[in-house]
């Protein structure tokens, strides 16, 4: 059985229309339709009813993997995903209130290599780089969306997103090959004066993954053929590690996109191979 599975097709575009919660006049829902991800929605308070809001996509979408990225929920924070043949109706899915959180958070006191020291501090919750993200364990076809949040101790007394993702799932016959390659990528500038002395412009590190998938099926790589088409190296796309570690895919999963587009190869009698390369999108 596999464990990594590649979201594609976010369908959270223009085509769809978000209603339902209280939201900040100056920061609404449908920044949530946007790719920038500064660019958050913020409700008016952290009430439940404040924090959820519903989206229709206009049509019937085939939706596997989600995910809320740039939000500032906290260490207690729940949330969970409807889908309906209504607005805010749960009759085709209902989730379990799964946690924001997976990676734990410490105090920044912990000795080296105890369990915590790999956590971030409690007070970075705003500005880190890790999603929530939620894996349906099938496809379900929906035209409607719910999102419910609950993190009504949130200190900042509001729940930000900056955008979320709700797309398909691409779950090949095997893992990867090893090999696998995953890392930073920093784009901060360095320049050196004529004394030796380094000035910095710090920018925000983004992770990187490449492997390749080395035995599809034909159907398979029909969808793989398919994703690469139609996501390019503009579209979102979701990285999930480990589909049975939501730990490891909050630490090194992402939202990014394809930074460039490898070929398909005949490597085995009716079997494919193809690689990939996803740069996270800031």
């Amino acid at each position: 059985m596999s464990n990594v599975v590649i979201g594609w097709r976010n369908r959270m575009g223009s085509g769809a229309t978000l209603t339902g919660g209280s939201w900040n006049a100056a920061l609404p829902l449908n920044n949530l339709l946007t790719t920038e991800r500064a660019e958050v929605a913020r409700s008016t308070d952290a009430l439940a009813a404040s924090t959820q809001f519903n989206v229709d996509f206009g049509v019937a979408r085939t939706i596997r993997t989600l995910a809320l990225i740039n939000h500032n929920l906290s260490q207690s924070a729940t949330w969970r995903v409807k889908l309906g043949t209504a607005s805010g109706a749960g009759d085709i899915y209902t989730s379990a209130y799964q946690a924001a959180w997976y990676i734990p958070f410490g105090t920044g006191a912990e000795e080296w290599e105890s369990g915590a020291w790999w956590a971030p501090a409690n007070d970075e919750f705003t500005g880190h780089p890790y999603m929530s993200p939620i894996l349906l364990t099938t496809s379900y076809l929906a035209r409607y969306m719910t999102i419910e949040i609950l993190d009504t101790g949130n200190t900042a007394g509001y729940v930000q997103i900056g955008r979320v993702f709700a797309g398909e799932g691409f779950d090949p016959d095997y893992n990867p090959a090893y090999g696998l390659k995953q890392g930073w990528k920093d784009p901060s500038k360095v320049e050196v004066n004529d004394s030796g002395s380094p000035f910095f412009k710090e920018l925000r590190r983004m992770r990187t993954v490449s492997f390749e998938l080395p035995s599809m099926s034909l159907e398979k790589a029909d969808v793989a053929w398919e994703m690469s088409r139609r996501s390019g190296t503009v579209k979102e796309i979701m990285y999930l590690p480990n589909k049975t570690d939501f730990q490891e895919c909050q630490r090194y999963g992402f939202v990014g996109r394809f930074s460039d587009l490898q070929p398909q190869t005949y490597n085995f009698y009716l079997r494919k191979a193809q690689a990939f390369t996803i740069e996270e999108w800031l």
